[in-house]
């Protein structure tokens, strides 16, 4: 234990590490929250009457890093299957059928999929090659949507991540590297 770090200088260590000068950070703990402003964080002083975790949410993620199938908002749903050689995820539209026309319907799916997948990488710190099979897409537009989407929103995770490309079989490479790693 004496190599461990003081509470402070892991604090530091995180915020230098894993936020960007526009994450606002948010704790319950007057000397933590002090300490932040002086190192210059963008923190508020959560004194709210719900427990922190509960209030936002973090005890609910938390309770999911290890399931399986995973709900979108629309219905659908992911369902993660990691082995030794790579990470699977399934994309499912479950009993969602929109209210538009279907290929709105998928493309509306398989972002909420993406959005929920790159947090779930960052999460579980995934790492090495994950294939994702996203629901089928006729329209090349909305592919182009997909990957940019995809490309985009992959660009902001701290650990190197590369979204190869779009298989002919409609699967997504992915390859991250992983803090375990």
């Amino acid at each position: 234990l004496h190599d461990a770090l003081p509470i402070y200088d892991l604090i530091e260590k995180i915020i230098r590490d894993e936020f960007t000068p526009d994450t606002e950070i948010i704790v319950d703990n007057l000397k933590i929250y002090r300490r932040l402003v002086e190192i210059g964080g963008n923190v508020t002083l959560y004194d709210g009457a719900a427990q922190i975790f509960e209030a936002f949410g973090v005890a609910e993620e938390i309770s999911k890093i290890n399931q399986r199938e995973l709900s979108l908002p629309s219905g659908g749903q992911i369902v993660i299957d990691k082995t030794e050689a790579l990470t699977a995820i399934d994309v499912n539209t479950g009993k969602f059928i929109g209210h538009a026309n279907f290929d709105e319907t998928i493309l509306k799916t398989n972002l909420e999929a993406a959005e929920l997948i790159l947090k779930q990488l960052r999460f579980r710190d995934l790492g090495g090659i994950i294939i994702v099979d996203f629901i089928d897409m006729d329209s090349d537009a909305h592919k182009k949507i997909l990957m940019n989407f995809l490309r985009e929103h992959a660009a902001l995770d701290k650990a190197k991540t590369k979204i190869v490309d779009m298989t002919p079989l409609g699967l997504v490479e992915i390859t991250r590297h992983s803090s375990r790693r």
